[in-house]
């Protein structure tokens, strides 16, 4: 018979994310269990999973409840996680919490969010699995989850994280190419730096490197995102001119398309492209807020009524060619006119080594 000491040993091997389950009780009052079990089932339709104990005495108040939410821990909710898990205490106190669409309660620090109602449970040996609907969904903070491994409590160093839907060697070889040089980007600037291409109506994210310092939900690798203007336009600025119709036709209003060509005018004048969020635009799942590009050259002092600098992005070119990658800065530390411009110079430096290696090649 296997020995199940060993059998934890084997297991601890494989790192878990942490998540905690919560719901609302039938008198009332939040509860709640962490779990290393949490994971996505489907897409069509969204179901994700998790698997408590049948010894465990807050599942059966979970499941009379009939849905909960699972929200992602982040390395900064590891006394959260350590005080469920003690006897005595009240596992909420401190810890700032909403109620979700379901009822149940969602934790506000949490780095995602799953709000779920329960549509079967299924016998698997001392535990079961339990299947939820997806009702409603977030990933507010980008703090680094909270992961488990080797018996013990820990995170993960983000280096350069790359899209597995990369299947051309061209540019597979060129990601390999950008790595160190995108770390040292985030490292230095304190900021998430983002790789992408154009394919045709779309963007794909090929690779990230580093953690944003603001609250903005960051770019998934992987990610294809729609070339409507004005987003994608530093990979517009040089292309053909029946691209950059496409582009502009596919805008929400002509208002719209005609301040994306305008510019195009800007990026190409400038040899970068700096977004700025509009204040008067409210935080969406959409990649970025961000909707301006001013005119000015930088160095430049932003006025107060028009937003905060959110990225700033540099064309990767072949020669004279249209733009075959673009590189981004999102979340920077410093967004002081000076700090812009320094990031600014730091990625243009980069691009440009990039490009050469493109010319070599």
């Amino acid at each position: 018979m296997l020995d199940p000491a060993r059998y934890r040993q084997v297991m601890g091997q494989y790192p878990t994310g942490i998540a905690m389950v919560t719901a609302t009780s039938q008198d009332g009052s939040p509860v709640g269990m962490i779990v290393g079990t949490f994971a996505s089932v489907s897409l069509d339709p969204p179901l994700v999973s998790f698997m408590p104990t049948r010894t465990s005495t807050t599942w059966p108040q979970i499941e009379a409840a009939g849905s909960f939410c699972v929200n992602v821990l982040t390395v900064a909710q590891e006394p959260v996680c350590r005080a469920f898990r003690a006897e005595g205490v009240d596992r909420f106190a401190g810890e700032p919490w909403r109620t979700g669409a379901t009822g149940s309660p969602i934790l506000e620090r949490s780095a995602a969010w799953i709000d779920c109602e329960i549509v079967n449970v299924l016998d698997a040996g001392d535990h079961v699995i339990v299947l939820g609907a997806v009702v409603e969904m977030d990933a507010p903070n980008t703090e680094l989850p909270l992961l488990f491994f080797q018996g013990g409590y820990g995170s993960f160093t983000p280096q350069t994280m790359v899209s597995p839907y990369l299947n051309v060697a061209s540019n597979l070889a060129f990601v390999d190419r950008a790595r160190p040089l995108m770390e040292e980007l985030s490292s230095t600037l304190g900021c998430e730096c983002v790789l992408a291409t154009s394919e045709r109506d779309d963007i794909l994210i090929m690779a990230s490197a580093g953690v944003r310092s603001d609250s903005q939900r960051a770019m998934l690798v992987g990610e294809r995102v729609s070339l409507a203007a004005p987003f994608g336009r530093t990979a517009m600025a040089w292309a053909s001119s029946s691209d950059v119709d496409r582009w502009q036709r596919k805008a929400q209003d002509t208002e719209t398309a005609r301040a994306g060509l305008e510019m195009l005018d800007v990026i190409r004048r400038r040899g970068y492209s700096v977004s700025i969020e509009d204040p008067s635009h409210q935080p969406s799942s959409s990649p970025t807020v961000s909707v301006l590009d001013p005119g000015a050259e930088l160095p430049f002092a932003l006025a107060p009524a028009e937003g905060q600098v959110h990225s700033i992005s540099a064309p990767i070119r072949r020669d004279s060619g249209p733009v075959e990658f673009v590189l981004g800065l999102y979340g920077m530390a410093d967004t002081s006119a000076e700090g812009v411009d320094r990031a600014a110079q730091a990625l243009m430096k980069t691009t440009h080594e990039l490009a050469n290696h493109l010319n070599d090649h």
